[in-house]
């Protein structure tokens, strides 16, 4: 059963007649939302319009209603008999008994005619910045009770003319109340002497104003800038529920409402969704607020939703039936089509279609008629089938045998290929080696190269310490020779004065023959001495001593001798000594510099030789370097091209291992081809044409 209703579910009936069902329902759904939301809209729109109007209207109710009272506040203020009490009243510093008796009798009279409208009238007195009640319709309650300067009073004595004061508690009855006043000026209108202020009771005055419309469930507020209901029909509201205060959507409320002069909005009191107009009265600082339950016009619209739901089940019902009705007709004829293409597949094709169908004018009668061509073309292709069937059996037999051919000449071009390869791997690795070679080559000429450059730099340092050794020598030579004249003048000047020493040798013979004679003398002197005796004493020691010191000076004397003897002996080596040093200096030192000079000359000359082979031979290793660099890049050329043909012989072999695969695999191919057309020659034998 399941099986079925799914067949039937996924019949091209069932296709057609659900997607125009569809087509149907969706256009009507989206129409029916759409009425509803522009109704919904339309209403919403309709009865904010009327709220705001209200509000708007009950607003200028009340500005109007006290802007008369503040007319007739000013009219009062400005009476003569007024200004003559209270001018009377600041020149006396007395008031005239009789005449605030009858103000009072006035005032009094006109709050008890009022209905409850004047909660108070009072007449004022400015003193020193003081505001005193001087006169009041109470009775006399209020009169020298002292009033707030502060709040809207301050800014009405700085700038006092006639209007609207603020609104707060009655001292006495404790309802809400709002004062107009107006000022009473000298007779000259120079100074402030005090006021005329009426307190209005909210309730009475508001109450024929802020009367409800029973019929719509419309209830209208008043409250004050701080958000605290002042005024409303419903007394259990007043001056206890503040917007200020309360949670969710009415705290929203009261924000849009603070930020905006006039407007509407949507918030719950009470458990009671409403939509609510407001407005702002500058003049009187303070918020009409006309409120209705969402409820009340919601209803008209739940209304006119179910009504658009009839229709809308309805319309679908009748659509529905008479989709069925157009599906089955065109369905049929397509049902009839799939009936004969089952015949058609089961390999029948000696059934003709029914003419009727092919008759029809839409596209079922075409599609009937191209089943009628289709098959009649089958027919025909299904006997060139079974012709070229037979035909391909001989083919495939001599695309076999051709393959087999193909097979073992490509086996011969692989193996020969594979030989091929093999060379050029033996090619590749003595190329790889001799470019192993050559870069070791590269490496030690380019030491060479390197060390015949150092050694070019060497040879020239060299050449240049020989040039260096050669001037040295030259030098040294020419301060030898300098010397060698130098020390051999003064050498004979000094053995010439050496000779001196000969002259101190006579000096000391005669030194010598004077000490001889003196001790002589001495001995003489003694004898003598000896003789006079006693007086010759003095004479005998001057003798002795004169004997001993000729004694001493023959002792020194004979020193200086022996002195001056190894002198000359010294003088005379020396003089010999130095003879064979200049002959050195002469004969060998100068020749050995002379040698010297000789030798760094040809040492310059060799280091200049040995720098020129040096520079050849660097010059012969870079060029050397640079053949061997050249034939290492054409031996790895030649390396890189033989690896690229070895890898074109293994590419070739592996392409002819392919060919050779794939021949065979065509064989395999050809014989599945072979079987296959035989199995298709059985396959159209079976086709009744």
């Amino acid at each position: 059963m399941v099986k079925k209703l799914i067949v039937k579910t996924n019949s091209l009936f069932s296709k057609i007649f659900f997607t125009s069902i569809l087509c149907i329902i969706v256009p009507m759904l989206i129409s029916f939302i759409y009425a509803s939301t522009s109704s919904t809209r339309s209403l919403e729109d309709a009865i904010v319009s009327t709220l705001s109007s209200l509000t708007a209207e009950k607003k200028n109710q009340i500005e109007i209603a006290l802007q008369g009272e503040v007319k007739l506040i000013e009219s009062m203020a400005n009476q003569p008999f007024t200004v003559d009490t209270y001018q009377e009243f600041a020149e006396t510093n007395q008031l005239d008994s009789i005449k605030a008796e009858r103000i009072s009798n006035i005032i009094e009279a006109s709050r008890k005619n009022s209905n409850g409208l004047y909660e108070n009238v009072f007449y004022t007195w400015y003193d020193d910045a003081k505001v005193i009640v001087l006169m009041d319709a109470l009775g006399g309650e209020s009169i020298g009770r002292e009033l707030d300067t502060t709040g809207w009073r301050h800014g009405f004595l700085r700038n006092p003319k006639a209007g609207v004061g603020g609104h707060n508690l009655s001292p006495v009855t404790q309802r809400p109340v709002i004062l107009a006043a107006a000022p009473i000026f000298t007779k000259d209108s120079q100074q402030l002497l005090g006021t005329i202020e009426k307190a209005f009771d909210l309730e009475t005055m508001t109450e024929g104003i802020l009367k409800g419309n029973s019929k719509h469930n419309v209830q209208t507020l008043l409250i004050n800038s701080s958000g605290l209901v002042i005024s409303s029909e419903d007394q259990s509201q007043v001056l206890s529920f503040d917007f200020s205060k309360e949670e969710g959507d009415i705290k929203d409320f009261y924000e849009e409402l603070m930020a905006n002069p006039s407007g509407y909005s949507f918030f719950t009191m009470n458990g009671v969704r409403n939509i609510a107009a407001y407005e702002k009265s500058d003049y009187l600082d303070m918020y009409i607020i006309s409120l209705m339950p969402t409820s009340q016009y919601l209803s008209q619209i739940n209304a006119l939703k179910k009504g658009l739901s009839i229709v809308v089940v309805i319309s679908i019902i009748i659509a529905t039936f008479i989709t069925m009705l157009l599906t089955s007709r065109i369905t049929k004829p397509i049902r009839k089509a799939v009936e004969h293409i089952k015949i058609i597949a089961t390999g029948d094709f000696s059934q003709s279609i029914p003419e009727r169908y092919m008759t029809l004018k839409d596209e079922t009668g075409t599609l009937m008629t191209s089943m009628d061509m289709m098959q009649k073309s089958i027919k025909d292709m299904i006997k060139t089938i079974l012709q070229e069937s037979r035909n391909l059996e001989d083919f495939v037999v001599e695309t076999n045998h051709q393959l087999l051919e193909l097979n073992s000449q490509v086996e011969d071009v692989s193996a020969t290929t594979e030989e091929m390869s093999a060379g050029m791997e033996e090619t590749a690795a003595s190329a790889e080696e001799m470019n192993a070679s050559s870069n070791e080559l590269e490496k030690a000429v380019e030491s060479i190269a390197q060390k015949a450059q150092e050694g070019a730099v060497t040879s020239s340092e060299i050449s240049k310490r020989a040039e260096n050794l050669k001037e040295n020598a030259v030098t040294s030579q020419k301060k030898a020779d300098d010397l060698r004249r130098s020390v051999d003048t003064g050498l004979r000047s000094a053995i010439e004065q050496s000779k001196a020493v000969d002259t101190i040798n006579l000096l000391a013979e005669s030194i010598l023959q004077i000490t001889a004679q003196t001790n002589l003398l001495a001995l003489n002197a003694a004898i003598e001495a000896a003789r006079a005796g006693e007086a010759g004493k003095g004479f005998a020691v001057v003798a002795d001593e004169i004997r001993k010191l000729a004694e001493d000076s023959k002792k020194t004397v004979n020193k200086i001798q022996e002195v001056t003897k190894t002198v000359i002996s010294l003088v005379k080596d020396l003089t010999q000594n130095s003879e064979k040093a200049l002959d050195f200096i002469e004969v060998t030192v100068l020749n050995d510099y002379k040698a010297m000079v000789d030798t760094g000359e040809l040492y310059a000359k060799d280091a200049e030789s040995i720098e020129d082979l040096v520079t050849d031979f660097s010059g012969t290793a870079q060029e050397l370097n640079a053949s061997i660099q050249n034939m290492g890049r054409i031996i790895n050329e030649i390396s890189i091209a033989n690896n690229e043909s070895a890898a074109g012989s293994e590419n070739i072999a592996e392409r002819a291992s392919i060919i050779s695969q794939k021949t065979n695999e065509v064989t395999g191919v050809a014989a599945k081809l072979k079987e296959s057309s035989q199995r298709l020659k059985s396959v159209v034998d079976s086709f009744k044409i």
